[in-house]
Formats: C-alpha cells, sequence, structure tokens
C-alpha cells in the first residue's frame, strides 16, 4: 500500500515506509525538540519505526500524532494538543510505548484499530487530560474492534496511566471492542511479534520506579523522594524544587496545589479527602508499601487525631504491612515500635 492511500486525519504529516529511528538531540530536552505535524508510519514495513526524544504537536484539523500501520516503537516522547486522535495503531499496527506522555488531544489519547496492539511501558507513561472536543466515544485509552489490544506492563495500570480525560473517560470501547483487552501483564510477559523486549527490573515495592522529572532510580527511603497519592508516582526532591521554582509565593498562595505529574489537585493533608485517597491505594493496591507507610506517618504525625480510627495500633498495622513487602522504612519504624514498648505483639 502507497503512502497516499492511507487515510489519517491531518494536513502535516510526514509518511514513513521503510524502517528508521528518528531520534531528537540527546543533549536537547524533548520539551523544545517541537514537531510541528504527526508521523504516518505505513503499511507492510520490513523492521521497525523508532521515534525518540521529541514533542509531537499536530495542530491542523483531524490531525493525529502518530498513526501506526506496522511496528513502531515510541520513547521519551510528548504527543499533545493534536485536534485528533493522540497515538493511534491499525490494523497490523504493533507499538510499543516507553516514557509517553500524551496530553491535551482532541479525540482519544491512544486508540487501537481493526486488531492492532499497543504497549505501554515506563514510569513516566501517562494519558490525561485528552478529549477535548468532547465526543462521547472519545476516551483516554480506546480499543476499537474485538481483537484490538492495549496492554500495560507492571507496575502500571490502567487507573494510573489514563486520568482526567474528558469525552466518554478514562477508558472505553467501539467498534465491538473489549473491554478487557485494556489490561495489565506482567513484566515477564511474551513480547508479541514484532515487539523488541526490554528487561528493566522493576522494584515490587515500587510502583513508578524511576523519578517523573529525571527518569533516574528513586531511592527507596520514602522521606528522600516526594510520593503523588493521586496516580502514585514519585519524584527526587530537588527534581520537585526544580519543577515548580518558577511559581512565585503569591502565585502558591492563591492556587491550590496540583499534581505536575498527573495535573490533577492534590489532597490536602490531614483531611478526609487524603485519607480516602489512601484507604483507595491500600484497598486496591496492596502489593505495595508506599500507601502503608504514608498512611502511617499520618497517624503518627497526628493528622486524623480525631478520627475514630486512630491508634497506635493502626500506625502499628501499617508498618507491619509495608514490612512484610519488604520495606526497609516500614520495618525500621515497626522495630522502633518494639523496642519503645509501644506494641506487644504481631498480627497473624
Amino acid at each position: 500500500m502507497e503512502a497516499n492511500e492511507i487515510s489519517v486525519g491531518g494536513t502535516n504529516l510526514l509518511p514513513i515506509m521503510s524502517s528508521v529511528n528518528i531520534i531528537g538531540d540527546p543533549g536537547v530536552s524533548k520539551n523544545e525538540i517541537i514537531i510541528l505535524g504527526g508521523f504516518i508510519i505505513g503499511t507492510e514495513i520490513q523492521g521497525n519505526v523508532h521515534l525518540q526524544n521529541m514533542t509531537v504537536r499536530h495542530l491542523s484539523k483531524d490531525g493525529s500524532g502518530v498513526a501506526g500501520f506496522s511496528s513502531f516503537t515510541m520513547k521519551d516522547i510528548i504527543v499533545e494538543q493534536c485536534d485528533g486522535y493522540g497515538v493511534n495503531a491499525y490494523e497490523n499496527g504493533v507499538g510499543r510505548l516507553t516514557n509517553v506522555e500524551v496530553r491535551q488531544c482532541g479525540l482519544s489519547g491512544m486508540v487501537a484499530f481493526n486488531g492492532a496492539s499497543i504497549t505501554l511501558v515506563g514510569a513516566m507513561t501517562t494519558v490525561h487530560d485528552n478529549c477535548t472536543r468532547k465526543r462521547s466515544d472519545d476516551y483516554g485509552l480506546t480499543v476499537d474492534g474485538p481483537s484490538s489490544t492495549i496492554q500495560l506492563v507492571l507496575p502500571l495500570t490502567k487507573e494510573t496511566v489514563s486520568i482526567n480525560n474528558g469525552g466518554g473517560g478514562n477508558c472505553g470501547v467501539d467498534g465491538g471492542g473489549n473491554i478487557n483487552r485494556i489490561k495489565t501483564i506482567p513484566s515477564s510477559s511474551p513480547v508479541p511479534p514484532g515487539e523488541t523486549k526490554t528487561s528493566t527490573p522493576i522494584d515490587p515495592d515500587e510502583p513508578c520506579f524511576a523519578c517523573f522529572a529525571c527518569s533516574k532510580t528513586l531511592p527507596k527511603d520514602h522521606c528522600k523522594i516526594m510520593r503523588f497519592m493521586c496516580c502514585g508516582r514519585g519524584m527526587h526532591h530537588p527534581c520537585l524544587e526544580k519543577t515548580f521554582k518558577h511559581l512565585t509565593e503569591a502565585y502558591r498562595k492563591a492556587n491550590d496545589p496540583k499534581c505536575p505529574c498527573c495535573n490533577k489537585m492534590y489532597p490536602t493533608r490531614g483531611t478526609d479527602e487524603e485519607w480516602a485517597v489512601l484507604k483507595e491505594w491500600t484497598t486496591t493496591h496492596k502489593e505495595l508499601a508506599w500507601p502503608y507507610c504514608i498512611m502511617a506517618f499520618r497517624i503518627k504525625a497526628g493528622f486524623f487525631r480525631h478520627a475514630s480510627f486512630h491508634s497506635q495500633s493502626l500506625i502499628k498495622d501499617n508498618y507491619e504491612k509495608a514490612a512484610l513487602l519488604g520495606n526497609a522504612v516500614g520495618m525500621l519504624n515497626l522495630g522502633a515500635m518494639y523496642g519503645n514498648g509501644l506494641v506487644s505483639h504481631l498480627s497473624q
């Protein structure tokens, strides 16, 4: 099939009809390498098309960011403000996206059409604030067709990746698609044909093992990082300070805090809202230690002191759950509580 036989929205598309690597200067931030248009990856390409380190912004009417009809990979890319779809794969298209952010697009953020497959990897992968044209059949993540698939490699989940999207919501189907085909898979799962297997070790205690800002590994000590309860991502404290350094004191006082990772409002410490968020994490993600640690920290620091559940026993229970998951902070604090005589027995 020739490039001009492929119909994808937008007037400023670069057709790619053979295997190629297109990589932005690694010495320049992806935020400063802006492509005013989109990429269309043609059919029956032998090999892979790889895009890396850039921002794709296709503003023309119905313009898509990246449309793939063959095997393609993307890494460290922002796709934003496209009038049409952000990233979509069609038919034989197989995409693997690592640390890709799709935001503020007019239609669905990501779509797998007619049997295509998209796999999402990496702590910085996020799909948020899309569907700005407010069509009810657009979603953050969409599978269109009964055999189309969007896979999220652990520790990613659809709940943490696709957030704050308009239209029909964060995840949905069209064309007879199956919502269960938007799913999380183990990091050791076999890689579909046409994709490249990576073997990045992931600490099961950390939902996001890399800093959202610099992509460097986060320390296991929760005291040395900022963990955002809205999306579960984390940042080194110096990276957080750098992210917010441009905000004036007047702006900080006049505006409620927003998460720099997912752009959602951040719950105020010690409020019922914060407790509900923590409770949700500990209920739905029992394999993660950090929610238990934060919950224990808050209670120990005197927050929620008037709540009926406030007790030394609850502090111990949360540290113990974190410790049993191999978390060093939980172990240390649990040991200190026993050493100080604050508790007398382990829960069975």
